[in-house]
C-alpha cells in the first residue's frame, strides 16, 4: 500500500475524549473522525458534503506516533457573553444572541490540551476511495479552510507535509510498517487492529475507540478496535505504580 506521511505539531492540541458534564479531556491520540474533519477542512468540504466525508471515514486507514509530549495543559474558562461572534471564511461573522439559556448565567468549563506535542501520522486508503494521497497532500499545503488540530484554537505551528510528494509518500505492507519508517523505535503509537502486531512485546493493549461519526446525523456512530503500544517492534516499558 501507499501511505502519506503527515506531521501534527502545535503549542496546543486537543484530541477529543468523552466529555463529562463541563469537563472536556483530551486523548493521547486523535480519533478517526477528527482526522477526517481535518482533511475535510483542507479539501474545502462543507458539513453538508456528508457523502464525501462518510467515504473518507469508511476508506481511510491511519496510524500515529507521539514523538514529543510535554504534559497536559488544563484551561479553566469562566465567561458570560451576551453576544458571541466568530470569524468565518464566508467574509462575515456568525453570531448568537443572548436569548440562549446558556447565556443567562456565567458558564464554567474545563478543557485539557496536549502542550508542545509532535505527532506523526501515516494515512492510507482502502480500494475504492474517491480521494488520492496526492490530493490530500496538496490540500494540507494549501488548505481551503483553516486547519485546527482538535479545537479551533489549536493551530499547526509547522508544515504538515513536505513541499514535494516524493518525500512524503512511501510504500509499506501495513500502517505499522509505514510508521516504523518515519519514527524511531520505542515511540508511543497507535494503529488499527490488523495493520500491525497485536500480541508482541511492542503491544500494551487493544482498545475500542469511540471515534467514529455518522456524518449525516452528526452523532456518534460506533467503535473501532485499535492497538496501542510502541513503534519499531520495541518492548513496551512497564512502569510500576506509585502509591
Amino acid at each position: 500500500m501507499r501511505w502519506l506521511e503527515v506531521t501534527l505539531q502545535a503549542p496546543m492540541m486537543s484530541f477529543g475524549a468523552i466529555n463529562v458534564d463541563r469537563f472536556a479531556p483530551t486523548g493521547r491520540f486523535p480519533s478517526k473522525s477528527m482526522i477526517v474533519g481535518m482533511i475535510g477542512a483542507a479539501l474545502g468540504l462543507e458539513r453538508s458534503n456528508v457523502k464525501a466525508l462518510q467515504d473518507l471515514q469508511d476508506k481511510i486507514i491511519f496510524a500515529c506516533a507521539l514523538e514529543e509530549e510535554n504534559g497536559i495543559l488544563r484551561d479553566m474558562q469562566n465567561a458570560k457573553l451576551a453576544v458571541e461572534k466568530m470569524w468565518t471564511t464566508i467574509g462575515s461573522p456568525v453570531s448568537r444572541d443572548g436569548g440562549d439559556a446558556t447565556y443567562e448565567r456565567s458558564v464554567r468549563r474545563t478543557k485539557d490540551y496536549l502542550q508542545d506535542a509532535r505527532l506523526r501520522l501515516i494515512i492510507g486508503f482502502k480500494d475504492g476511495s474517491s480521494f488520492t494521497l496526492e490530493e490530500i497532500a496538496e490540500a494540507f499545503r494549501r488548505p481551503v479552510y483553516p486547519i485546527s488540530i482538535g479545537r479551533r484554537t489549536c493551530l499547526p505551528s509547522a508544515p504538515m507535509v513536505p513541499p514535494s510528494n516524493e518525500s512524503c509518500i512511501l510504500e509499506a505492507d501495513t500502517a505499522y510498517e509505514a510508521l516504523n519508517a518515519i519514527v524511531e523505535a520505542g515511540v508511543p503509537a497507535r494503529w488499527p487492529l490488523g495493520q500491525g502486531p497485536d500480541d508482541t512485546a511492542a503491544v500494551s493493549r487493544v482498545v475500542s475507540d469511540p471515534g467514529l461519526r455518522n456524518w449525516k446525523s452528526g452523532m456518534h456512530k460506533g467503535f473501532e478496535n485499535l492497538v496501542e503500544g510502541v513503534s519499531g517492534n520495541a518492548e513496551v516499558e512497564v512502569l510500576e505504580a506509585e502509591f
